[in-house]
């Protein structure tokens, strides 16, 4: 009995192993993951020296893992299984207040593919927008100029953070569930944040670093854009600790008098209840970004333009996000979000700089696209907007996804606006600025992509 039980359990095995090779090898490939919003592996270069050094070998194994007949399938069947156990595998890395090593906190920076980058990471440099813009008229080419040296940036002393404020909501008792790290409550999935004092300095030291080198004349802007993780995450998660406001707190404290902060938390916290954050993405949404571009205005000293004085645009399909991706989670598959957009009353001729030698038409609302990816047509190097309005002359942008949403209303008052995102961008931030005699700088990031390490890094790349 047990001869015949072995029998039949090799037979099985055997059976399962020649029909997974012969699915693995004619079923059709995909290219791209839209669960994960990654390009899958292709497959690997076989040759004498990738075979012996064992690199084949390797890159075979991730190529199988990427192609692993019905993949989607068991990746959704194992999260929904995760899900009904109740599994709490942290597989976010999160800074803590006593972690000195960990530099990663984030899941826009880049734990999970960003849904919006259209762009790959490109050596664009400054010199192609001096090219090929066309605001001074001319197609004669100009040689790039020698990069600036940039100096170690400069500590910035640090104080003690201000008390640590608490809110009770009345809902104190609300369930949640904790998947990979973060939490659903609600039908909306929610990243912890976690910075600290030690974490938010470099960055501080970053951005004063920048305003050193910059002329005096020029007016330098920064705002630190809230994830909603204060807004909606339960009591029992956070016991009331409002970590992000608690975090700009000190990066305004850190700050230099002659940087100004836009209070963007001040201004989006009396509308949470609105419809400032996706359910199961991880950015804002169009209000959201409207109610920081209010902000933004009332400091920079000119007035925001009305909701009403907007044409209100909602796609009719509603789609699911990022986190949503990430997590699979049933109840946010119940909650998927809609894509609502305020367009300006403002044309503008857009310029993308990619890898081609000249630009390529771009879009203020590129919308074929039912996702964040409408806005500006998602993350790219360098983009040039030049409008009609000649309310104020030119601002220059950098940002990191989050600022997408906002560009657009800023083009209903800025002649040229040169949008340069900090994670593909590789020229010179300085030359940029001084070629295009552009006088405001705007450092928009959100919370944990300012806590982040490789943000400070890449920052101070673009000015040597």
């Amino acid at each position: 009995m047990k001869k015949l039980l072995w029998i039949a359990n090799s037979s099985l095995f055997c059976v399962i192993l020649i029909i997974g090779g012969v699915a693995f090898w004619t079923l059709p490939k995909q290219t791209i993951s839209s669960d994960e919003n990654r390009k899958l592996m292709d497959f690997p270069l076989a040759n004498q020296e990738t075979i012996f050094s064992g690199k084949f070998e390797k890159a075979f194994e991730e190529y199988y893992n990427d192609h692993f007949p019905l993949r989607e399938n068991w990746l959704t069947l194992a999260n929904h299984l995760n899900t009904f156990k109740g599994s709490q595998e942290q597989e976010i890395r999160v800074i803590t207040l006593n972690n000195q090593h960990n530099d990663e906190i984030s899941l826009d920076q880049e734990m999970i593919t960003e849904e919006t980058s259209s762009a790959s990471n490109i050596d664009v440099s400054d010199s192609a927008l001096e090219r090929n813009v066309d605001t001074e008229k001319s197609e004669e080419a100009h040689e790039p100029l020698t990069a600036d040296t940039t100096s170690n940036t400069e500590t910035v002393e640090v104080e003690s953070a201000k008390n640590t404020e608490k809110h009770i909501p009345s809902d104190i008792n609300e369930e949640f569930n904790r998947i990979k790290g973060v939490i659903v409550v609600n039908g909306r999935v929610l990243q912890i944040f976690a910075g600290s004092k030690q974490t938010i300095t470099p960055y501080v030291n970053m951005l004063t670093t920048y305003r050193k080198k910059l002329a005096n004349d020029i007016k330098m802007y920064t705002m630190m854009i809230p994830s909603g993780s204060d807004f909606y995450l339960p009591y029992q998660v956070n016991k009331g600790v409002l970590k992000e406001k608690e975090n700009i707190e000190l990066f305004n404290s850190l700050l230099p008098k002659n940087i100004v902060s836009v209070p963007v938390y001040e201004e989006m916290e009396p509308h949470k209840n609105e419809y400032i954050q996706f359910r199961t993405d991880h950015h804002w949404t169009g209000l959201g970004a409207y109610y920081a571009y209010v902000a933004f205005a009332k400091k920079a000293g000119f007035q925001p333009l009305a909701l009403s004085d907007m044409q209100y645009e909602a796609k009719k399909t509603s789609f699911l996000g990022s986190l949503y991706n990430y997590t699979k989670d049933n109840e946010l598959k119940k909650n998927p979000d809609l894509l609502e957009y305020y367009k300006v009353p403002t044309q503008s001729v857009v310029k993308i700089y990619g890898d081609a030698p000249t630009p390529i038409a771009g879009q203020v609302y590129a919308e074929k696209n039912n996702n964040y990816v409408l806005f500006i047509g998602g993350d790219n190097p360098l983009v040039h907007f030049h409008t009609e309005t000649s309310e104020r002359k030119s601002l220059l942008v950098v940002k990191d996804s989050f600022g997408n949403a906002l560009i657009p209303y800023l083009t209903a008052h800025y002649k040229d606006i040169y949008v340069v995102d900090y994670r593909y961008f590789k020229g010179n931030i300085l030359r940029l600025m001084k070629r295009h005699d552009i006088k405001e700088l705007l450092y928009a990031h959100n919370t944990f992509a300012a806590n982040t390490k490789t943000t400070t890094k890449l920052g101070l790349q673009m000015l040597k």
